[in-house]
């Protein structure tokens, strides 16, 4: 199956419709047509050349270890899916705090293994004061709310609802009544094709500062306390490197000319299919 976003023109200006998918049927043994002129066109098939799943068992939940390749940003991507790069960003801004605040990280995907690989590589910072962490390490994939520290940072990464996204405004509201002093990061999951994260626009309400990732993109859309720059509505490109520890080539972005990064049809050869290049320097 693939997935399309159609356009068209419509009173002189080009609109987008809604995502589309094809989907391509293969049947193995037998006809699928009765009428002449399209059974002679069919191609029967003896044989499938994808794997065939023969039983899918429950074996529960359990700590586990993320794959990982030999590409250099340690990577990689299944079809379809977008890197968005959270647990990085989560990663360096408890790198930034952790030697001037208390720090909770909460993770429901992270072995210890694997966190430490990381931090191995996060040299800019030192972790560990008289041999013990500078923060909490906390495996964590519900009752959120229950485990905040009023007066620390917390980071959750990620928070997970599953099917159950609508319930993320009640989940958000039971965390910020915890908080005091403190405050907390906490990662959610976006659809690639939609402007704000899982449960939309409740996720967003009790925020005061909300970001959202695209593969190597960040934008502000809210940001109700800023001083000097006002960062509202503002894009920033940025690379992960070293085995995704770091960000690397920071940059303000600004849309292209083109219409969602194609010029009639195909791919924008100015801002590469992305809809967005590099803003003039100032």
């Amino acid at each position: 199956m693939a997935v399309k976003h159609p356009t068209c023109i419509y009173k002189g200006k080009r609109v987008s419709g809604k995502r589309a998918y094809r989907l391509s049927i293969k049947m193995i043994g037998f006809c699928l047509f009765k009428l002449p002129r399209k059974a002679s066109r069919f191609k029967v098939h003896a044989k499938t050349c994808n794997r065939i799943l023969h039983e899918i068992q429950d074996v529960g939940k359990e700590m586990a270890t993320c794959i990982t390749v030999s590409n250099q940003d340690g990577m990689f991507i299944a079809k379809d899916f977008i890197p968005t790069h959270n647990s990085v960003f989560c990663r360096n801004f408890l790198w930034r705090n952790m030697d001037a605040y208390p720090c909770f990280y909460f993770s429901s995907e992270t072995s210890d293994t694997d966190f430490a690989d990381y931090a191995s590589r996060m040299t800019w910072a030192e972790p560990l004061r008289d041999g013990k962490p500078k923060f909490e390490l906390i495996w964590r994939n519900k009752d959120w709310k229950d485990v905040i520290q009023p007066d620390a940072i917390n980071i959750i990464d990620w928070l997970n609802l599953g099917d159950n996204f609508y319930q993320i405004g009640a989940v958000l509201e039971g965390i910020k009544e915890r908080l005091n002093k403190g405050m907390c990061l906490i990662a959610i999951q976006k659809d690639p094709v939609k402007d704000l994260g899982m449960g939309g626009m409740w996720s967003e309400h009790l925020a005061s500062l909300y970001l959202t990732m695209d593969f190597e993109r960040l934008t502000v859309k809210k940001a109700k306390k800023w001083h000097g720059w006002n960062s509202n509505g503002k894009t920033y490109g940025f690379q992960i490197i070293d085995g995704g520890c770091h960000f690397a080539n920071v940059r303000l972005l600004q849309k292209c000319a083109c219409y969602g990064g194609k010029v009639r049809g195909v791919e924008c050869a100015t801002c590469k299919g992305t809809g967005f290049i590099d803003a003039p320097v100032r």
